[in-house]
């Protein structure tokens, strides 16, 4: 289906929910290059900055760093938003990142050595009341101690945090839709 078709049907979608803000995850902006290439939808991308500066989207700089990381195309998008896109994780909350590890202690890999962002995403997307939009599944054998890592999802639902998931080119869809609409895109084809 063309986005075009998409925003049509969007239309119908309750548009209450203007003054709501997104934290994205890394996945979620990685999968949306996927599906919606910036050289294939330059007003999609264009959209997606003027909400960056308009501070409805956000990554925090745990997030913004592992993408620099990868050196990408979406890396160096978000390297020409420069602070409107960053938000600085503060200090207080590092109790609610231990808390977060304390209770899901496989939302990070301890044998990277790396920062891992998913805990702080979460902390802070809980003091602010910000959506989390990521492209993780829940898992719903999240208390199985055999499972291999725990995920953003199933954190968010235990600190009561809301999130949007666009792991699938149907979920993409699904959440370009709802996003599009909550933001007011209009045409972007």
């Amino acid at each position: 289906m063309f986005i075009t078709e998409l925003i049509k049907k969007s239309n119908a979608m309750d548009n209450q929910n203007n003054n709501r803000i997104y934290s994205l995850d890394s996945s979620a902006l990685i999968n949306l290059e996927v599906y919606y290439p910036q050289k294939l939808f330059p007003k999609l991308w264009e959209k997606l900055a003027e909400e960056i500066k308009k501070g409805r989207l956000y990554v925090i700089d745990k997030v913004y760093g592992e993408l620099q990381e990868k050196d990408d195309i979406v890396g160096a998008w978000l390297k020409e938003m420069r602070s409107d896109v960053r938000r600085t994780f503060p200090n207080s909350l590092m109790p609610k990142v231990y808390d977060i590890i304390r209770t899901f202690p496989k939302l990070i890999d301890i044998n990277n050595p790396k920062e891992q962002a998913d805990p702080y995403l979460v902390a802070y997307a809980e003091s602010c009341g910000s959506i989390i939009v990521t492209s993780e599944n829940r898992i719903d054998n999240a208390n199985d101690p055999k499972r291999k890592k725990d995920k953003v999802p199933n954190v968010c639902e235990h600190y009561g945090v809301e999130y949007i998931n666009n792991i699938s080119r149907r979920s993409v869809n699904e959440f370009a839709l709802r996003l599009f609409d909550e933001l007011g895109f209009e045409e972007l084809g």
